[in-house]
């Protein structure tokens, strides 16, 4: 058709679903879309692109940036109309109030999808050229309308009367002007379902505004640096098989579960005895799904089931209403509306689908913890999200989509939310979410260093939501991983400035997505054991978010293997961490003395510098003596202050002669290794 104006027969070419993974019920991927804007395109249209198709980010590189002046850079000047509808879906892709708000220089906004038409390009002629190249190669239209338009634009530039005669004398290096021109542009769909084609179909006049190419690989989509992947793990191997920590290093029992269900049932007796009870704490996991629901591990009484869906009709959102169909055990990101099908995307079974299984099998206490736990379990209950993209292998949902999985399980009453996700950018929108979720504590991975190479430390391996952790985060714990000799995995990421601590990464029994053990290695695992610990503590009564990092960074085996590692330099103790009703106190020996400390005196008379100011208002939380240096004893404070921790030190004090008490056993200071106090 000689018109800058192409029919849809013309122009819309049948797409092709990308290859990297089916849906679970093994449906084909949904298809990108390869496109561009032409002239005449509806503004009912424009609209529509931007509220079905995934956003572009764009990170501030300057002060004064706000959401209102990237939007015109990025989209262009727009009808009134189109203008209002990409304000209300950006301030909504990035959970702000004002377009006006001035934004912080280095994080990520998400730009909705919009179609950018510029009018009056230049553009010079190179070897080859042809009007008719130019017109398709910048414009995508070829016409007699088009080459009309370009003839009125340019006929100053020669003596030329007709189209015809200007554009038979093009010359090389001569510059034109076309009378507008869009780069092609990869349009995905937000969820499954979303048909490109269709809303062309419905929301276009005849004369359709957009051309569509085939994509048919995954490698012509392109991969925003944003996009979360998975924080796979490094090396997945049976029980007995090679992990990448070296078998020196592997932890078969990452925690000791018979000490740990000792003083969990005393911990319980003592809350009882105060007239309390023992709750069962809420998990959520959003990872890639888990395999078998209702199986003989993850059974009913194990999973956080909307009962509502289980006995309501299929198909449908029952009573109260979610936006999730059939959500019985969770949701699946990747459906709109929202399903509740969780098992793993995909029918070829890589070790990373079942990511999420493993996982989930260590926040209930690890594969054997029906037989450590004396044949009972743990009073924790899983609610899934399957955040695994089913476009792209190995690929996640939209960064965006993370507060509405978060958003779904505050419904379901979660109160640890376990998250192994990595992106390069630092997404406004997410970050604010975390913050402004204080009745909710994540805990997420400090990322690996894949195909053996060394954890890079994340001041400058920029990794999200990892970064979000750290000292001044109030409910959120970064963790990496440790092997069995209490040294840094050597793949795991670490930083002083956003990682809590170190927990178990190494060889680590897990549940596969067919019912095996499986050793696994990575800062995922080291994440849900600091979950499970987390749980555990909130069951027995400590519930706000806060209080539940506090106590676990108070619990910690601080070891100078991990100076500059996290940045109070620990390990995950979950034995200690439970002890939230009696104060606790190790000695050289390992051994663990639970009680009451009288007198807290001698603890602070070991101060010999004056350091420490002990008459302050903040809370001493542990304290750790008889730290050997080049110059002789250190003594440990941690403190915490405004919801923030930190570690004074200060030379110590001769310990001979003195002594601390515990529920009436004297115990020599010089023998004191770690105290840790009571919570509650």
């Amino acid at each position: 058709m000689s018109s800058r104006f192409l029919r849809l027969s013309a122009v819309l070419v049948p797409l092709l679903a990308v290859a990297g993974g089916g849906t679970a019920s093994g449906e084909e991927a949904p298809p990108a879309y390869a496109s561009r804007a032409v002239d005449g395109m509806s503004s009912e249209l424009k609209e529509l692109i931007a509220q079905s198709f995934e956003p572009s980010y764009v990170t501030v590189r300057g002060p004064g940036v706000t959401l209102a002046s990237l939007l015109a850079e990025t989209c262009g000047a727009q009808p009134r109309a189109v203008e209002e509808a990409l304000a209300v879906e950006a301030l909504k892709l990035n959970r702000l109030q004002s377009l006006d708000e001035t934004l912080v220089q280095g994080e990520t906004v998400a730009i909705p999808s919009c179609v950018k038409l510029e009018r009056h390009i230049d553009v010079e002629v190179r070897e080859g050229d042809t009007i008719e190249s130019l017109l398709r190669e910048h414009t995508g239209v070829y016409g007699n309308v088009t080459l009309r338009k370009t003839f009125e634009l340019n006929r100053g530039k020669g003596r030329a009367r007709s189209p015809e005669a200007f554009f038979r004398k093009l010359s090389v290096g001569q510059k034109i002007t076309l009378p507008y021109a869009a780069e092609p542009q990869i349009f995905v769909p937000r969820t499954a379902g979303t048909d490109f084609r269709q809303i062309v179909q419905e929301n276009s006049t005849p004369q359709v505004a957009a051309i569509a190419e085939q994509v048919t690989t995954p490698e012509a989509r392109p991969r925003n640096e944003g996009d979360y992947l998975l924080v796979e793990s490094v090396q997945i191997a049976s029980a007995d098989g090679e992990t990448p920590c070296s078998g020196s290093e592997d932890m078969a029992e990452p925690i000791d579960m018979a000490a740990l269900k000792a003083v969990f049932d005393e911990e319980a007796r003592l809350r009882v005895l105060s007239g309390g009870a023992v709750e069962t704490t809420n998990i959520g996991i959003i990872d890639t799904g888990l395999s078998e629901p209702e199986d003989d591990f993850f059974t009913l009484d194990v999973l956080l089931v909307r009962q509502e869906e289980m006995d309501g009709e299929d198909g449908k959102d029952d009573l109260p209403k979610n936006g999730a169909v059939d959500d019985i055990f969770g949701i699946n990101l990747n459906s709109l509306p929202l399903s509740g099908d969780i098992r793993p995307f995909g029918p070829e079974r890589p070790a990373w689908q079942f990511h999420g299984t493993r996982m989930a099998s260590l926040l209930l206490g690890g594969p054997d913890i029906v037989s450590r736990w004396g044949g009972a379990r743990p009073p924790i209950r899983l609610r899934i999200v399957n955040f695994a993209s089913s476009q792209l292998s190995g690929g996640m949902v939209s960064p965006l989509n993370l507060p509405t999985a978060v958003d779904q399980l505050q419904r379901d009453k979660v109160a640890i939310v376990n998250i192994s996700l990595a992106g390069k950018q630092d997404h406004a929108g997410v970050r604010r979410y975390f913050a402004d979720k204080t009745e909710m504590l994540f805990v997420v991975a400090a990322g690996n260093r894949q195909g053996g190479g060394l954890g890079q430390n994340l001041v400058s391996a920029r990794q999200y939501p990892a970064r979000y952790g750290g000292f001044s985060a109030q409910n959120m714990i970064t963790v990496a991983a440790h092997g069995l000799s209490g040294k840094k995995a050597p793949f795991s990421h670490y930083a002083r400035e956003y990682v809590d601590l170190a927990a178990p990464g190494c060889g680590v029994p897990t549940r596969d997505g067919d019912g095996a053990v499986v050793a696994d290695s990575g800062s995922s695992p080291a994440t849900a054991l600091v979950s499970f610990t987390a749980g555990l503590v909130h069951a027995l009564g400590l519930e706000n978010p806060k209080d539940i990092k506090m106590r676990i960074l108070a619990a910690v085996d601080t070891d100078p293997q991990l100076e500059g590692k996290s940045w109070n330099n620990g390990r995950l103790n979950a034995v200690k961490t439970v002890s939230l009703r009696r104060d606790l106190v190790e000695t050289a020996d390992k051994a663990l003395h639970f009680g009451k400390i009288a007198d807290r005196d001698p603890l602070w008379a070991l101060c010999g510098d004056n350091a420490v100011d002990f008459s302050d208002e903040y809370e001493i939380l542990k304290v750790v003596p008889n730290i050997q240096t080049s110059s002789g004893f250190r003594v440990d404070y941690f403190i915490e202050s405004d919801g923030v921790v930190g570690a004074q030190g200060c030379t110590q004090r001769d310990t001979t002669g003195r002594t601390l008490t515990i529920d009436g056993h004297e115990l020599p200071l010089s023998e004191v290794r770690d105290v840790v106090f009571r919570s509650l």
